[in-house]
């Protein structure tokens, strides 16, 4: 197959003519000849595919030549390049970046297209660059390509739930047909006939969205490569110019999947009878009619979050021990029945709270617990910093403490993803995170950054994004994103962040923390800059320390150090 700028050796070739196979073709283990080549993807086409690859919104405006202007070059997967090339001179490489257009070009396209933007030597502006900064674009891009593999996986599931849908009410018209009569038989035809049109039609809208997403895969696919191939060579210039490339290219595909999710639905068809059929018989055409509900995906709702406001709030009485101290619910989860479960520090009592924020079970224990995080459908694990311990308990149908496992230091923030425990440690005002396997053995530590300094001082919450790629961890006024693998994303550093608590973080990387010191709770974009608040410390919050979301009717609790109540608020 083709490959990107740079990510394999352009050799001369001879002014002969050569026959190309269709590369989209090829990799279907389909032989076509080559009429057309795309100048950006350096991909050869047939006919069939040059016109597909014109109807994408992501490359229909691509340069595409026709077999007379093949560029005289073979290609190979055998010898790697180490250099980039201009998108506009394919033949030249980049020599300049150009700030204005935030792009690398060749000394050509200097002179003929940037003469008024502010230029810089492309061997000037990479001196200082390093493998660690390309890192952190790869880990982006793997990211942004797990996102859009999931929506493509999802789409193309819902194709065969469509089909099931169908069967299945299919399966309800012919019992409900064999209710009837004789005269019911042309009903029948025709509701089946529309049925088969909806699907059809339901099914046609969404393989366009496959279509897009899968074109999108393999241009991302082409991307990494070229990061990988820059980073093994490690030439400071090619990684620099790989990563403009890519960041540039990467806005088109973060649009292509944000566009994807805001319309995050999927169609569900069913089927409603008609009970006054056997009464009007006679005089009716139809045998019930059928509709599309639109079943809203649960990443969909998540991602609203950041447009959403409080509708109404309340404040929830939380029963303490005859002879205990207020409340300090430092931390709070949504289990899977809906039920949310709260730590209550200082009373040493873990409090089950059911939909409707109601008293269902309480637990004491012998030591405060900090986080608690849902492990599966009848338990939840618990941080013990007191006991430098980590515990499961039990939550139905009873609530009962577990095995125990110990850890050799504070240990503050957990949360379970994946078959793993993530938690955040604290030793001597020394940070560290740590990934468990389930029964507490070590797999992988993370307390230093990529040139060495250390990450974390007090971390108290931790959690981990949907696809599992991210970790978010919260400290004294810094929230910091990392890749799995320990490399730092971001860190969010700003005014409005004092004493972040408790994080949530949507499907799309959007991070909701409890504001400690400033009484709110603050919103982070997903790519790493304040943004707003989203309850303010007018709704009556006095040292917010934990927060969970739920997002089947729009439910946000609050809990706070030194109170008496549980805060939750309805969104809309």
């Amino acid at each position: 197959m083709a490959s990107v700028d740079g990510a394999r050796s352009l050799l001369a070739a001879s002014d002969e003519t050569h026959e190309y196979a269709c590369d989209p073709c090829e990799s279907e283990e389909i032989e076509r000849e080559a009429r057309h080549y795309c100048v950006e993807c350096q991909e050869y086409l047939c006919e069939n595919c040059k016109q597909s690859h014109q109807k994408f919104k992501v490359s229909k405006n691509h340069k595409v030549l026709s077999a007379s202007r093949f560029p005289k070059h073979a290609l190979t997967a055998q010898q790697p390049s180490f250099t980039v090339y201009c998108s506009c001179n394919q033949n030249r490489e980049v020599e300049v970046y150009c700030e204005d257009h935030v792009d690398v070009i060749c000394n050509s396209c200097k002179v003929l297209s940037h003469r008024k933007c502010k230029l810089f030597s492309l061997r000037d502006k990479a001196r200082n660059y390093s493998s660690e900064k390309l890192q952190s674009v790869l880990n982006k891009t793997k990211s942004l390509k797990n996102k859009i593999d999931h929506l493509h996986k999802e789409k193309r599931a819902s194709v065969g739930e469509l089909e099931r849908q169908k069967n299945d009410i299919k399966k309800d018209i012919m019992l409900f047909r064999k209710e009837l009569n004789t005269y019911l038989d042309k009903m029948e035809h025709n509701m089946l006939k529309d049925l088969a049109t909806l699907q059809e039609k339901q099914t046609v809208a969404v393989n366009e969205e496959i279509v897009s997403l899968t074109a999108a895969l393999e241009r991302l696919s082409l991307e990494l490569e070229m990061l990988e191939h820059a980073k093994q060579f490690d030439r400071k210039e090619t990684m620099f110019a790989s990563e403009m490339k890519v960041l540039k290219s990467l806005k088109e595909y973060e649009t292509l999947a944000g566009d994807m999710h805001t319309y995050g639905t999927k169609p569900v068809l069913s089927f409603k009878k008609n009970k006054k059929i056997t009464d009007i018989l006679r005089s009716v055409d139809t045998l019930g009619c059928l509709k599309i509900n639109m079943e809203v995906d649960p990443c969909s709702e998540k991602r609203k979050l950041k447009e959403l406001g409080i509708r109404s709030s309340s404040q929830v009485d939380i029963p303490l021990p005859s002879d205990g101290n207020s409340l300090w619910i430092s931390g709070c989860c949504f289990i899977l029945s809906g039920d949310v479960v709260i730590c209550d520090f200082l009373n040493k009592r873990l409090t089950l709270l059911d939909q409707n924020v109601a008293l269902k079970d309480k637990l004491d224990l012998t030591s405060g617990p900090y986080s608690v995080s849902a492990a599966d459908n009848n338990n939840v694990i618990i941080t013990l910093p007191l006991k430098q311990q980590i515990q499961y308990v039990q939550i139905f149908p009873t609530m009962k403490a577990g095995r125990v496992i110990e850890v050799d230091k504070t240990c503050y923030g957990i949360y379970v993803f994946g078959g793993k425990l993530y938690t955040s440690l604290e030793k001597d005002n020394k940070g560290e995170v740590c990934i468990l396997d389930l029964n507490g053995n070590l797999e992988k530590k993370i307390d230093v950054s990529q040139d060495g300094t250390s990450l974390f001082q007090l971390p108290y919450c931790i959690t981990v994004s949907e696809t599992g790629d991210e970790i978010f961890d919260g400290k004294t006024d810094i929230v910091t994103c990392m890749s799995a693998d320990g490399y730092v994303i971001y860190q969010c550093k700003d005014d409005e962040i004092k004493g972040p608590r408790g994080i949530y973080v949507d499907a799309w990387n959007n991070v909701y923390f409890c504001g400690k010191e400033t009484n709110n709770i603050a919103v982070i974009t997903a790519d790493g800059r304040f943004c707003r608040y989203l309850v303010s410390a007018s709704e009556g919050l006095q040292k917010p320390c934990s927060v969970a979301f739920r997002g089947t009717d729009k439910i946000l609790v609050v809990g706070c150090c030194r109170e008496t109540n549980l805060f939750c608020f309805k969104l809309e």
